[in-house]
């Protein structure tokens, strides 16, 4: 058992399972869009979300209360109470008590605060109705439990309030947004369609000669070179030079202020938004898909979408012997394939638009929503998080995605790359989690859950090396681990090596069978040294946050 639930920790188990599956959900209800069932998908996909709210959490939380450790080797056993039909007429009037919150919710403006209050009773006349003939025991029982079922508890119990308050606010505005308050943000669009003409790509740059005119060649197959306004910032090369040969618009900022700056300088000093309907920000040393347009524009088809993530595919050169530099960008194939296949496509989906980050590689933004959102916003060290917080926090409209909008990123081909920009990424994303705070919405809901996962995954990876070598040098020796659910527990080399190693590896194997690459087999041996590596960046990041101000520079990597 000890060995399936690691696996599920390092693998991100909820949050794969959780958007996968509404990832399957989104690819059923757009194949069957001839068959008129999205209203109906629509409207069961928030009636299931209260469910999961009020029900199941809520449930496993009074679960965990009633726990009885029953047996002779001192583990715990779940049980459900027993419900008689009283009960469930109980919990039925639950329901019919939901039906009058969702009517009564049409009078409320603030929805948000009036579901997380009705929460609350609701929860514990849940608690009432399944362990009213047993409270001393279940108090008794609470007593004796070690702090880690009780945290458990406590973790489900918010959780159940939270969601569930977001679930019946969401029923009661039907997932839109009120007409004023659309109309006041400028967001209520007729459906237009965006096309080829009304994009503007921007481009910036810093030290690209050797990469942006792969990137300009492959934007002139799909919009006019007219459309294109590269942002040379502070470069000490020749991408000026290469730029203008390329008979497109450029600007020499000077001095070097960063990719934001850079991004901010070329809206203004072109008054991109005042000529154009949609904006595309393009990393200087990515090649964007000769479909890329065809795919992206009719997503802006619907007027509530107003940003586009491209889909990161890695540059990679067949090849028959293994490299140091193929090395990394192996790992980047198997590491996009698994995050944009089954969190991304979950979250992109319009009922759901929780998608933590708009890559900044390949992105798409309305005109009038870049607008108001603040690019460059001090001590940030990337940008594209902190243009995804505010779309949220500023309910801009939501996140579109498909994975036929193709990009081609470049991925760091040696170590000091590798780590400079997990480093980067990290420091940025933890930024910008502490400048914007948490507020009550889906977004952040799910974005805790992640970032949870990831601490402990992180953790566990952080420890492994160590516990490995001590199991290895005292073979006849246990290592006490804490795993949820199964609380302290004794592992093995063998757990460890099934649970993490192996898992992994198979992971690998399924990507290079779906992606065609037999090379990743070979270096998918070494890919749990980079996953320590990414471990340990999170985790080092953290603290940084605090002490480390950012003004946004970049600096060029190193290119084979």
């Amino acid at each position: 058992m000890a060995k399936y639930i690691l696996a599920f920790i390092t693998l991100y188990g909820i949050s794969f399972t959780l958007w996968g599956g509404i990832g399957v959900i989104r690819y059923i209800s757009e194949k069957v869009k001839k068959l008129h069932l999205l209203r109906f998908i629509r409207s069961a996909y928030w009636v299931f979300a209260t469910l999961f709210a009020i029900i199941m959490y809520q449930s496993v939380a009074i679960i965990l209360l009633v726990a009885a450790k029953t047996n002779d080797n001192n583990s715990t056993v779940f049980y459900l109470p027993y419900m008689d039909w009283s009960d469930f007429i109980l919990v039925g009037s639950i329901w019919i008590t939901l039906i009058a919150i969702y009517i009564g919710t049409k009078y409320f403006r603030e929805t948000y605060t009036f579901g997380i209050a009705v929460q609350i009773p609701l929860f514990y006349w849940l608690f009432y109705v399944q362990s009213s003939n047993s409270l001393s025991a279940v108090y008794s029982q609470l007593y004796n439990e070690s702090v880690d079922v009780i945290a458990v508890l406590l973790m489900f119990a918010i959780l159940g309030v939270l969601l569930g308050g977001l679930a019946i606010n969401k029923l009661s505005v039907c997932g839109k947004r009120r007409r004023g308050d659309m109309i006041a943000s400028g967001l209520l669009l007729e459906k237009c369609r965006v096309g080829i003409e009304d994009v503007a790509v921007l481009v910036p740059a810093h030290n690209e000669d050797k990469t942006i005119h792969l990137c300009l060649d492959a934007l002139k197959n799909i919009v006019p070179m007219d459309n294109v306004y590269v942002g040379s910032d502070g470069s000490t090369d020749n991408t000026v030079e290469t730029v203008k040969r390329r008979k497109c618009n450029i600007a020499d900022i000077q001095p070097n202020g960063g990719k934001a700056k850079a991004i901010k300088y070329l809206l203004d000093h072109f008054e991109i938004c005042e000529r154009y309907k949609a904006v595309l920000i393009m990393d200087a040393d990515s090649e964007v898909d000769i479909n890329y347009m065809k795919h992206a524009l009719p997503l802006f088809d619907d007027p509530s979408v107003v940003a586009v993530a491209g889909h990161a595919k890695p540059k990679w050169k067949e090849h028959y012997l293994p490299s140091w530099g193929n090395f990394f960008i192996a790992y980047r194939v198997r590491l996009y394939r698994l995050l944009q296949a089954f969190i991304r496509y979950g979250q992109t989906w319009k009922y759901s638009n929780v998608s933590y980050i708009i890559p900044g590689f390949s992105s798409m933004y309305r005109c009038n929503v870049i607008n108001q959102i603040d690019i460059t916003t001090p001590g940030l060290l990337i940008e594209d998080f902190n243009m995804t917080f505010e779309l949220h926090k500023k309910q801009l409209g939501k996140i579109a995605y498909t994975p036929n909008a193709v990009s081609n990123c470049e991925d760091p081909s040696s170590f000091r790359d590798y780590f400079n920009q997990i480093k980067r990424w990290n420091l940025g994303f933890w930024q910008t989690a502490k400048l914007h705070g948490i507020w009550a919405s889906l977004f952040w809901a799910s974005l805790i859950i992640f970032t949870m996962e990831v601490l402990l995954q992180s953790l566990v990876f952080f420890m492994l090396p160590a516990i490995i070598l001590y199991l290895v040098i005292m073979p006849d020796e246990l290592i006490t681990f804490w795993l949820p659910l199964l609380g302290v527990v004794d592992l093995k080399v063998i757990d460890l090596f099934l649970g993490v190693i192996l898992v992994d590896y198979l992971i690998t194997v399924v990507i290079a069978l779906i992606e065609d690459k037999p090379m990743l087999l070979v270096y998918g041996l070494g890919f749990v040294v980079l996953r320590w590596i990414d471990a340990f960046v999170f985790l080092f990041t953290l603290p940084l946050t605090y002490f480390v101000k950012s003004d946004g520079r970049w600096s060029s990597p190193s290119r084979i």
